[in-house]
């Protein structure tokens, strides 16, 4: 190759070394994703896919090889629930490495550790007791899915469709009537929301960088919104400026549900009950942890970093309980999903709103899945070639080259 052949090699470096080192990375990054890419578009995005969720783990291995961390999976239901239990730190892996900077400006209570995590622990439980009611948030989504049956039920030949974008609007219009007491929602607002839902969405799930313009719209909206509110302002010690205080509701209570019931309704297309949509593509695939003392019983020790795939767990589940699983949706221990309570009731009244769409016009009408962008999950098969060379290339990046253990120090937009 004449790339190699011009590179002069100093110092007694071993080609490998000098092969991923800093001073090459950008041009061995982009030759290898500039190949993959097209791989993938020569032999089929799908059958590459298939393989490459086979050998998932395969990244995790190489980072803790760097790092001298043992890397071990576990899928068996009963030791996740030991491991999940036994540890609050997601680690050093692709939580941090990709989610924690794709939530930028926002710190996602789901992805970040140490301090960081304890801080927004604690305002988020300050917070829930200043939040209405979950049976406020259970009404205000009853009433919405009523509205949109009674909209579809005059829909005689099946021409309008509830697609992905309508699941998101439906969310950021419910969640905005609940957390600010509002009866209705300006168009305007519920676009903000929705269009900086896609961007941080495509963003997480490595399909290209975010609009910083739509996020910045969506920032500024809920924060003059917030410092506006009289029942929000009088929380205690929560300065609305501050990143510890402002993503404590943007992302558990807007961003995310807009971006996860998307996905679960794209899972309850051909079923109704969405513990077992949840179960088939759970909205947090891939579970980190990193073991702070010896699991009794086990060859699990303080130090090793487990990495569990919810699809694998969910299979064993299956095979182990044929039609009685119970996996637990929303986790355990000390980072499970602290949303459940809020979550159940708009799965349900999600449920009923999906059973009355297809009883109305079937799947003519109930079509979550049409321009469901960025899923992760749902949509792979539909990757365009930039978002392809995007998610090898950031995957490279941080496989064989991100060192930096720092977190960004964040400020409002």
């Amino acid at each position: 190759m004449v790339f190699f052949s011009a590179v002069e090699f100093k110092d007694n470096k071993n080609f490998f070394g000098l092969l991923f080192s800093h001073d090459y990375s950008d041009y061995i990054i982009n030759f290898i994703g500039y190949f993959i890419g097209l791989m993938l578009f020569r032999h089929g995005v799908s059958k590459i896919l298939d393989f490459v969720r086979n050998i998932s783990i395969l990244p995790y291995k190489i980072i803790g090889s760097r790092l001298g961390i043992d890397v071990i999976e576990v899928n068996d239901p009963s030791l996740v629930f030991k491991v999940l239990s036994n540890s609050s730190i997601k680690g050093e892996f692709l939580e941090r490495r990709i989610a924690t900077p794709a939530w930028y400006p926002i710190l996602s209570i789901e992805s970040v550790d140490g301090q960081t995590w304890e801080n927004l622990r604690k305002n988020y439980d300050s917070l829930i007791k200043y939040l209405p009611s979950v049976s406020d948030l259970t009404d205000i989504m009853k009433q919405e899915v009523d509205n949109n049956l009674k909209i579809y039920s005059s829909n005689n030949n099946f021409d309008q469709k509830f697609t992905s974008p309508d699941v998101v609007k439906l969310f950021a219009k419910v969640l905005w009537r609940w957390i600010f007491s509002e009866d209705d929602v300006p168009s305007d607002y519920i676009q903000i929301l929705e269009n900086a839902s896609w961007e941080w969405r495509k963003e997480i799930a490595v399909k290209g960088k975010g609009d910083v313009s739509a996020k910045n719209k969506f920032m500024k909206l809920v924060i003059d919104k917030l410092k506006s509110s009289e029942r929000y302002n009088s929380i205690p010690n929560m300065n609305w400026d501050e990143p510890e205080c402002y993503s404590v509701i943007m992302q558990p209570f807007l961003i995310s549900p807009m971006i996860n019931f998307s996905d679960i309704a794209v899972s309850m297309i051909n079923e109704s009950n969405p513990m077992k949509a949840i179960m088939k593509h759970h909205p947090f695939p891939i579970l980190e942890r990193t073991i702070e003392y010896d699991i009794k019983d086990t060859d699990i020790k303080a130090g090793d970093q487990v990495i569990m795939f919810h699809s694998a767990i969910a299979a064993k589940e299956e095979e182990e309980n044929p039609g009685k699983s119970n996996w637990m949706a929303f986790g355990c221990g000390p980072r499970k999903c602290q949303g459940s309570q809020y979550a159940m009731p708009l799965l349900k009244e999600l449920s009923r709103l999906r059973d009355g769409l297809v009883s109305i016009g079937g799947n003519k009408v109930y079509r979550p899945d049409i321009n469901h962008k960025y899923s992760g999950r749902n949509n792979d098969s539909t990757l365009s070639i930039s978002e392809t060379l995007y998610f090898i290339k950031t995957l490279i990046h941080v496989t064989f080259f991100d060192d930096d253990k720092n977190e960004k120090v964040l400020t409002p937009c």
